[in-house]
C-alpha cells in the first residue's frame, strides 16, 4: 500500500476509502501536502459521505452527501460491489473537478460495462455461446452474425440468435425489424429468439425464418420450453444491457469448476481441545 501511494506523491488530489484502516494509516505516514478526499459509509464528516446504497434487480442507487452539503443520489446499471465502489470514486473525481450534481445523476445510468466483445464460451448440452451482450445495434449485429458464421464449430449445428429489442437506433420499429429479419436470413440464422415488446409486436417481419419465438422478458424466456430445449446449437447472445442478458449467460454457460466445502469435525474437536 505504501509503495502504491508513493506513485501519487505529486498529484493534486487523492481519492481514497476512509473506512479502510490500512490505507488511512499509510496516507498519514506519507504526510501528503495535496488535497485528500476520503469517502465513507460511516463518517458523515468525510468529503463524500455515502448515506445509502440501495440495490435493485439490475441497478444500484447511491445516496450521498458531498462536502457536508445537500443530499443527492445517482443510479448505476450494475449491482456488484466493485462497480459500486468504482462509481463512488468516479463521482468524487467528477464533483471535485466541477461536474454538477445534476449532470452526474444524468450520466451515471449511461455507463456501459467494460467487457470482452464476441466472447466465446462452452455452453451446456453441447452448445457454444457467443456472448456479445455489451450493446445492441444493427451494425454490431451484422459483425456478430458474420463472426458466428465463421466459427469452425457451427457445421452440423443449428445457428441460433437470441436478440433483444434494439434501443436508440433512430429508426422506427416498422423499418428496423424487417431489416433485422433480412440480415438474420442472409447470415443463415436457423432459430431466432426475440426478447422485448418491440420485437414481439413486429414478429410478422420474421415470417421467412424457419424457427422463431418471441418473449416479453428474459425471465419469461428462461421459464419456457424453448429455453429448456436448447441443444447442440451455436448461440449468439445479442442484447441491450437493460434486458439483463447476463442471467442467460450464467444459466447457459457450462460450469467447468465446482466448489466443494468439506468440514473435518474431528479436526474441529482437536482444535477446540487444543485451545482449551
Amino acid at each position: 500500500c505504501m509503495e502504491k501511494l508513493c506513485l501519487f506523491r505529486d498529484t493534486n488530489a487523492i481519492v481514497y476509502p476512509l473506512d479502510e484502516e490500512l490505507v488511512v494509516r499509510c496516507i498519514k505516514t506519507l504526510n501528503y501536502k495535496n488535497t485528500i478526499l476520503g469517502w465513507s459509509k460511516k463518517d458523515s464528516n468525510a468529503a463524500l459521505f455515502v448515506k445509502e446504497i440501495k440495490k435493485a434487480e439490475l441497478t444500484t442507487t447511491i445516496t450521498y452527501v458531498w462536502q457536508q452539503g445537500k443530499e443527492a443520489s445517482y443510479t448505476i446499471p450494475f449491482i456488484d460491489d466493485a462497480s459500486v465502489e468504482n462509481s463512488i470514486t468516479s463521482a468524487i473525481i467528477c464533483l471535485h473537478l466541477g461536474v454538477e450534481v445534476k449532470t452526474l445523476a444524468e450520466r451515471m445510468p449511461q455507463l456501459e460495462p467494460v467487457a470482452m466483445r464476441l466472447e466465446v464460451k462452452e455452453g451446456q448440452h453441447g452448445c457454444t455461446l457467443i456472448n456479445d451482450s455489451y450493446n445492441s445495434d444493427f451494425n454490431s449485429l451484422d459483425i456478430a452474425l458474420d463472426f458466428m458464421n465463421r466459427r469452425p464449430d457451427h457445421k452440423g449445428r443449428k445457428r441460433t440468435l437470441i436478440l433483444s429489442d434494439i434501443l436508440q437506433s433512430g429508426e422506427t420499429k416498422n423499418n428496423l425489424y424487417p431489416e433485422v429479419a433480412d440480415l438474420a436470413e442472409k447470415r443463415g440464422v436457423e432459430k431466432f429468439i426475440g426478447i422485448g415488446e418491440a420485437l414481439r409486436s413486429e414478429s410478422d417481419a420474421f415470417s421467412r425464418l424457419r424457427e422463431k419465438y418471441f418473449f416479453a422478458t428474459v425471465s419469461e424466456f428462461i421459464n419456457s420450453d424453448v429455453f429448456k430445449g436448447l441443444r447442440n446449437e451455436v448461440i449468439l447472445l445479442k442484447g441491450a444491457r437493460s434486458f439483463g442478458f447476463d442471467q442467460l449467460t450464467e444459466l447457459l454457460v457450462n460450469k467447468v469448476h465446482e466448489t466443494v466445502l468439506e468440514v473435518n469435525l474431528n479436526a474441529v474437536v482437536d482444535n477446540l481441545n487444543w485451545y482449551r
